[in-house]
Formats: C-alpha cells, structure tokens, sequence
C-alpha cells in the first residue's frame, strides 16, 4: 500500500511539472503592432549674447560709463554690468528659473556687508514670454516660455557699495569684486 501511495505522489508530481512548465500545453494568443509615434524632449539652454556693458548709476552720476580697469569703486557708488542672453526653452510645462551663482563672484572679505550685488532681468518688447521676479533679494526670476522658442532678456548685476561706510577698512583692494568667472544659471522647476 505504501508503494501505492508513493507511486500516486510521484505521478501527481509529474503531472504537475508538465502542466506548470507550460511547453506541453499551448493557449491561443495574438500581437499587433501600433504605429504610436514618437515622443520628443524640450530644451532648455542659456547663452550670452553681443557685449556686454558697464554703467555708474550712482545718484548724480546715472548713466555714466564705468570702466573697471580704470575706475574705482567708493562708498555710495552703484554700478551695474548688463549683458544681453538669449533663452531657448521649448517643452510643454516648461518654467525655468534664472539666476547668478554667487560662488561665481569673489567678493573681497573686507568688502562682505558693505557690497550687495544683485541681479534683475526684463524681457525684450517683442517677446511674448512671462519674466517674474522671485523677490529682489532672492536674484533670482521664474521664465515662462511664450511661443517663440528663442527669448532675448538683458540680465543687470547690480553692484552697490554702502553710502555709509566708515574708518580705513576696504581700501585699495586690487580684487575688491572679481566677476571674471560670473556665472548665470537656469534651472528647470516645475509649475
């Protein structure tokens, strides 16, 4: 009886192994292949345009040219560096946010507390794209891409030197302010 028992086991096993293996069995099926398309990817890309420029907005001064090689920077002076870039941003809900690295800017440690710089930005008149500030403080400002692919903005580093700075501190510095590696970032962020 025992010898039965372990036969039906074993046959039962078999079975099993046969029905689970799938290749003595064949169920119908079928494929087609659809013609979906393919999906393209946006573009996001950042490059400075022309020259760029340099200005004394100082009280009294507005407009004047600023040469950093020649002239000197004192307290209550206010000069700005603008540079005119082109944005390439195509791709549905597409935003990016524009801004400076301030690593990118050496400021002296003399100069820490009584320089501020900042940046602003406006869009060309032509250009149909949204340009909107992220707080004057945060230099930074969120693009909204309109129809045309390419946007032309100028982008203003303002810098300012404190009207109310006293004593002998920050004085003859040869690298006061060091915007030879200034660097613009844009950043995809999500709307």
């Amino acid at each position: 009886m025992q010898k039965l028992i372990k036969g039906s086991i074993a046959g039962a096993a078999g079975i099993a192994l046969l029905l689970g293996g799938g290749s003595t069995f064949a169920l119908w099926s079928d494929a087609d292949v659809v013609n979906a398309g393919k999906v393209q990817t946006g573009v996001l890309r950042i490059d400075t345009v022309g020259l760029p420029a340099w200005a004394d907005i100082s009280p009294r001064r507005f407009g004047d040219t600023f040469d950093p090689a020649t002239n000197l920077l004192v307290p209550g002076d206010v000069v700005t560096y603008s540079q005119m870039v082109a944005i390439k941003a195509s791709g549905k809900n597409l935003q990016a946010q524009l801004s400076f690295d301030p690593i990118s800017i050496g400021i002296h440690p003399e100069l820490k507390g009584v320089v501020s710089v900042h940046l602003t930005t406006t869009a060309d008149a032509a250009s149909d794209a949204q340009i909107l500030s992220d707080g004057f403080q945060s230099n930074s400002y969120t693009i909204i891409p309109g129809d045309d692919t390419v946007t032309a903005l100028q982008v203003v580093i303002t810098i300012a030197f404190d009207p109310n700075t006293t004593g002998v501190g920050a004085q003859n510095l040869a690298n006061g302010i060091d915007l030879s590696g200034l660097s613009y970032t844009l950043t995809q962020v999500r709307p």
